[in-house]
């Protein structure tokens, strides 16, 4: 009986690692997947701006399999779709370098008339945390996306947070900017965002969301929505900007 017992241990036990091992490779995968689709976002809202009223729909895939030969992941803007009125174009594929030990990503773009290219790679350290690095070239001038996110893997959900910053091609560097992510695994649900203050370079700021209700497993096409907008006013401002317009407006009177 002890021996059954003790054999039962052992099976759950290898049970458990197997799906902590599993469970780790694929948030790993898919904070990966996250990191490039927050510095091209960046990319898009520093160098073209924000649109509140549009939200941009892609179709993505990764597949998480243990064998690093076949880790990988892509995502593609659906075709036909503007940003601020302009037809806007995006295609990024992901796959892991095992001579680097990291994940690397290229993608295609284009907005208007303008296109550019982007070579972008996360490497992932002790608890686990990553570095994350991308550059955009456009018109012959390169733009850096740079950040760091430290995820943490639970048993049923994995949590991320972040600082990101931009670099333009003059070599000012703005940021760092918070990040967070949210993966619950039972609710087949991810999102994230990144939110960027007012500064020179981004006059009303920058907040980008992502969402998508569906995990994908291998090979099977899921799909996410992205969303560029400006920096919500907090209603006290708004609130203290109109008492302040009627103060105004009294005191003329009055005069």
């Amino acid at each position: 009986m002890k021996r059954v017992r003790f054999v039962l241990i052992i099976l759950i036990g290898l049970l458990l690692s197997f799906r902590a091992t599993a469970g780790t490779i694929s948030a790993e995968l898919m904070e990966a997947m996250m990191g490039a689709q927050s510095n091209e976002a960046l990319f898009i809202g520093h160098v073209f701006g924000v649109d509140n009223d549009t939200t941009l729909y892609f179709d993505y895939n990764f597949n998480p399999d243990s064998d690093p030969n076949t880790r990988s992941f892509s995502y593609l803007l659906r075709p036909g779709q503007s940003f601020l009125e302009i037809p806007i174009e995006l295609t990024v594929s992901g796959y892991f370098d095992e001579s680097l030990n990291r994940y690397e990503w290229d993608s295609i773009g284009s907005y208007g008339s303008q296109s550019w290219t982007s070579f972008g790679f996360v490497e992932w350290i002790g608890d686990p945390k990553g570095t994350v690095d991308t550059t955009v070239t456009l018109g012959g001038v390169d733009y850096k996306v740079t950040g760091e996110v430290e995820w943490e893997q639970g048993p049923i959900n994995a949590t991320s947070k972040g600082s990101y910053t931009f670099k333009a091609p003059g070599g000012q560097t703005y940021g760092p900017y918070k990040g967070t992510d949210q993966w619950k695994i039972l609710d087949q649900k991810w999102e994230h965002t990144v939110t960027v203050p007012k500064n020179p370079v981004t006059p009303d700021g920058i907040v980008t969301f992502f969402t998508a209700n569906i995990v994908p497993t291998p090979n099977e096409v899921a799909n996410f929505s992205m969303k560029i907008s400006a920096v919500p006013e907090p209603n006290t401002i708004v609130l203290f900007s109109l008492g302040l317009l009627s103060f105004v407006g009294v005191s003329r009177r009055k005069k």
